[in-house]
């Protein structure tokens, strides 16, 4: 952060981006919900928890997090959520304290101070969302779902926090077979309320249901998509989740024959595009081929994008 600036004014100055605008008020976290999450500085650290301050970049050859004992585990959950080392100077290594406190903790059993860590889904912190975090609350097991599953439930959180959490109970699903009842329900329950959550937040509820093969649950993902609540660059379009489900989709079927329809759309789109960048390379035949070539993989690299479910980074 900027030296120029006081920590209450670098606070102010980093508040001030969560202002919503008409129609975005699911890009970002709400400023109430960050100021719960990151939490004013209450005291002193441990040293093998004070040494996570020095380190520096996780990403930083010879940063490796530490192990760290087990008896440190509610200094860790606090130095997490220190709004006051997450506002460090971008130039200190304490900016990163609360990152390898994430994943000195991964290395430890959380029990029953996973729902401690569920506010941190309100970061806008790629360090947090991406991985460590979801890899955090899914090691923690059936004790974090209630507290993800409750996230989930309200629709007033932002989309970025949604589709992580998500994907933690997903993981928690997937490792604990038993949870997966209660898994689905919060996914569908999301479902049941289209007009509340934004897009994405939709989207991670048809992405996880259908990672988790919950076909009883098609109904709801088919009416997502008849609202248009599905981000289709995100996760496909209605063929690619009858086909990931297993399900035959039928010719008569309304949705299919308007996926049908895109696609062959698509495919003409493509080719009116080859045969533009054929006529302009002049009949240079070798840059023809390339530049169809070209296009070609980036077509297989659109579909491989999607297959893959990447989650889509808004900055």
């Amino acid at each position: 952060m900027s030296d120029e600036l006081s920590p209450d004014e670098e606070l102010e100055a980093l508040l001030e981006a969560f202002d919503w605008s008409p129609g975005d008020e699911h890009d970002l976290p709400r400023r109430d919900h960050f100021l719960a999450a990151m939490r004013p500085a209450q005291g002193p650290y441990s040293p093998p928890v004070e040494a996570l301050a020095t380190i520096g970049h996780p990403d930083t050859p010879g940063n490796d997090t530490p192990s760290v004992p087990q008896e440190f585990v509610a200094e860790l959950v606090r130095m997490a959520r220190d709004r006051d080392l997450f506002l460090a100077d971008e130039e200190s290594p304490a900016i990163y304290a609360g990152v390898h406190a994430v994943r000195a903790l991964k290395q430890l059993e959380l029990g029953e101070l996973a729902p401690e860590l569920v506010p941190l889904f309100d970061v806008d912190s790629e360090w947090f969302l991406d991985n460590d975090l979801p890899e955090l609350m899914a090691s923690a097991g059936p004790l974090a779902v209630p507290p993800l599953a409750a996230y989930l439930a309200d629709s007033g959180r932002w989309s970025n926090g949604h589709y992580s959490a998500a994907r933690a109970l997903k993981q928690i699903a997937e490792q604990h077979p038993e949870q997966r009842a209660a898994v689905v329900a919060a996914f569908a329950a999301m479902l049941d309320q289209l007009d509340n959550y934004g897009e994405t937040s939709i989207t991670a509820a048809v992405d996880m249901l259908t990672e988790l093969k919950a076909v009883e649950e098609l109904p709801r993902i088919r009416r997502a998509f008849e609202q248009n609540k599905v981000d289709t660059m995100m996760r496909g379009g209605w063929l690619d989740i009858l086909n990931d489900l297993g399900v035959t989709p039928a010719p008569d079927d309304a949705l299919v024959i308007a996926a049908q329809a895109d696609q062959a759309s698509q495919a003409q789109a493509n080719q009116k595009a080859e045969a533009r960048a054929s006529a302009a390379a002049g009949g240079g035949g070798q840059r023809t081929g390339e530049q169809a070539r070209k296009a070609k993989n980036k077509r297989k690299q659109s579909a491989t994008m999607r297959k893959a479910n990447k989650r889509k980074k808004k900055k």
